[in-house]
């Protein structure tokens, strides 16, 4: 049912965030443009989940969410989410896949990531 089943995606949101973090410390750009990447993929499922949002709903219906469904339930959750999505996308893309980004271009992209985790955060505090 939509609206239960958000907290798996929350739980991994956060620890993919953690690891982002961590691996930048580390100086492993790459990989933590991918974590980064999944703890958005995964903040925006648990928030379109919760919210019960028609994204969601649509995602359960075929059993999987894709790349056109992620993008919708960013922007409809707002303005965190959907510049979370943006940046964590392009991360991925020209971080992970590419390997074109130095750490002090995805250092300038962790807050805005940030931003959506917090949220995440949030519904996991009050759903406790």
């Amino acid at each position: 049912m939509v609206g239960e089943g958000f907290r798996p995606h929350a739980e991994l949101s956060v620890r993919m965030f953690s690891e982002g973090v961590e691996s930048m410390g580390r100086g492993d750009v790459a990989w933590a443009c991918a974590v980064f990447y999944k703890a958005v993929e995964e903040a925006v499922k648990a928030l379109a989940i919760a919210r019960g949002l028609d994204e969601a709903r649509e995602a359960l219906v075929r059993d999987r969410w894709t790349m056109d469904l992620l993008d919708r339930a960013a922007r409809r959750l707002g303005e965190a989410a959907w510049c979370a999505w943006v940046h964590g996308y392009f991360l991925y893309v020209e971080g992970f896949g590419e390997g074109r980004l130095d750490a002090e271009v995805v250092r300038a992209r962790v807050p805005i990531i940030e931003a959506l985790i917090r949220e995440v955060r949030r519904l996991l505090d009050v759903r406790s």
